[in-house]
């Protein structure tokens, strides 16, 4: 992934934000609604991690706090290795 690139004909990579063990995020600008988001990228993982990563976006759509940016979309993508993105 590079700054620069588009992710769903919609989101605009920015610059990393980090990355652990299940996943990368990076800082983005959703074009569609004009506002920075996160993507969020799942790295080579398990099976329990990919069911566990399947839930977040639910989990996510309950959250409602200014430190925590909103739900905005979820799919799966080609852009990296085939990762599912939450976006």
């Amino acid at each position: 992934m590079r700054a620069g690139a588009v992710i769903a004909e919609r989101f605009e990579v920015l610059a990393t934000a980090g990355a652990g063990d299940m996943g990368a995020v990076w800082r983005a600008r959703d074009r569609n609604e004009d506002q920075d988001v996160a993507l969020k990228f799942m790295l080579g993982a398990g099976d329990d991690d990919t069911v566990r990563f399947a839930r977040e976006p639910s989990a996510l759509r309950e959250l409602s706090h200014s430190g925590i940016r909103r739900h905005v979309a979820d799919g799966v993508t080609e852009a990296v290795l085939g990762s599912p993105a939450l976006l």
